[in-house]
């Protein structure tokens, strides 16, 4: 099914994560469809940045917690 949909129009809509289940479960797409699509996504591990977040106990970034007028 997987190679069908590459060949014709693939729509990646119907594998985006936040409704692939509900796209299994229908019947819409295959499991095992999804983990050959899965496999063939490039890994793009080489160019991501490092992001480090500090939090506050309240919640705020450090930035909004300095601003804070009591």
């Amino acid at each position: 099914m997987f190679r069908a949909l590459m060949a014709k129009e693939f729509d990646e809509k119907l594998y985006d994560r936040r409704v692939i289940q509900k796209n299994i479960k229908a019947g819409i797409v295959g499991a095992k469809d999804y983990e050959r699509y899965l496999k063939s996504l490039d890994d793009d591990k080489d160019t991501a940045a490092v992001v480090q977040v500090s939090l506050g106990s309240s919640g705020q970034t450090p930035r909004d917690a300095d601003s804070d007028e009591e």
